[in-house]
């Protein structure tokens, strides 16, 4: 059976006669420059949350089919980037995506329901100021019909 692959990770290159020792990030067996020294750990560090960050890739994370795994940030990111940005009004729905991601962010879409939902009505004060939040839910897991209909009353 083979070995279980690690996760991308900081090293630091050993020094030689003609170059200094360096940060670098390996992944999958490659090494990739972080422009580091070995002194520079939180350089590397931030260079490592960069990596990682911009190899995240939220419609391949909704496209695995488990409510129960698909982040509604990895939903609101794909609603932003696939619909909202071609909106006439961009920038106010920018903000209501913040709102929500200020909320739901941390939740995986498997955990939404009416419960759930009243309680961010709550939370913006009204039941309308609710209700004006954009709906990315139906696009980001079509698959889940739960997801279809307005939990709100």
């Amino acid at each position: 059976m083979p070995r279980p692959r690690k996760s991308a990770r900081l090293w630091v290159r050993p020094g030689r006669d003609d170059r200094a020792a360096v940060w670098v990030i390996l992944d999958a067996g490659k090494e990739f420059r972080t422009g580091c020294s070995q002194g520079d750990v939180a350089g590397a560090e931030q260079a490592l949350a960069d990596y990682v960050a911009k190899k995240h890739d939220p419609k391949k994370a909704i496209r695995q089919g488990d409510p129960n795994s698909t982040k509604v940030a990895d939903a609101i990111s794909v609603y932003w980037t696939e619909h909202a940005q071609k909106l006439s009004r961009p920038g106010a729905i920018r903000k209501r995506l913040d709102t929500l991601l200020d909320f739901f962010g941390l939740k995986v879409v498997g955990e939404l329901n009416g419960s759930l939902q009243r309680d961010y009505a709550e939370k913006r004060g009204s039941l309308s100021a609710a209700r004006r939040a954009p709906g990315p839910w139906p696009a980001a897991h079509p698959r889940n019909p739960r997801l279809h209909c307005r939990c709100l009353p």
